[in-house]
């Protein structure tokens, strides 16, 4: 079942049908690499029903793998309408990080106080950031822990070499805003 949400939602859970269920969809599958890309492309048919209701930047929510719950995914590509159906391609709901600019900050040196600081050293306050930051690393070895210049939270988490996952040498598991 792949359901579709409003871009505006406000709930951090989908139990709901959403704005509609996409049930005429040709195929939906996703694509989730180690530490990489986690996406998902969906084709679908223009006389299908609720095609309309098919939008950028509005969330679709359905069963990635096998072994997680429903995930959300966030529409950024509609393609022109090709022999009657469109492909859509939505980035997992965890790329909205990149939304929320972190400030320069020094000295957090676990990984426990560095995700702490990346919320707390957001631009957004951080009682209005979604996303719950963890970690479950088996040692708490010290990392080097600044952010020697303003990123987005994407980046710092996820990004480049001096990222967290970089530096913690770990492995990243998405579970919506989790």
């Amino acid at each position: 079942m792949i359901k579709i949400f409003d871009k505006d939602y406000q709930g951090k859970t989908f139990e709901t049908l959403g704005l509609c269920v996409l049930s005429d969809a040709i195929s939906c599958e996703a694509k989730e690499e180690i530490n990489g890309e986690y996406e998902l492309e969906m084709t679908y048919p223009i006389t299908g029903r609720h095609f309309e209701d098919i939008l950028p930047e509005r969330i679709l929510v359905t069963k990635a793998n096998a072994v997680d719950g429903e995930q959300a995914f966030r529409i950024y590509k509609i393609s022109e309408e090709l022999e009657g159906k469109i492909v859509v391609s939505a980035a997992h709901i965890s790329y909205d990080t990149a939304n929320y600019p972190v400030k320069k900050f020094a000295g957090e040196n676990t990984p426990e106080l560095f995700l702490t600081a990346v919320k707390e050293n957001s631009t957004v306050p951080s009682s209005n950031i979604p996303f719950e930051l963890s970690q479950e690393l088996d040692s708490v070895e010290m990392i080097e822990g600044d952010n020697d210049k303003p990123r987005n939270m994407r980046s710092l988490l996820f990004g480049s070499e001096d990222s967290f996952v970089t530096k913690c040498n770990c492995e990243t598991a998405y579970d919506n805003y989790s």
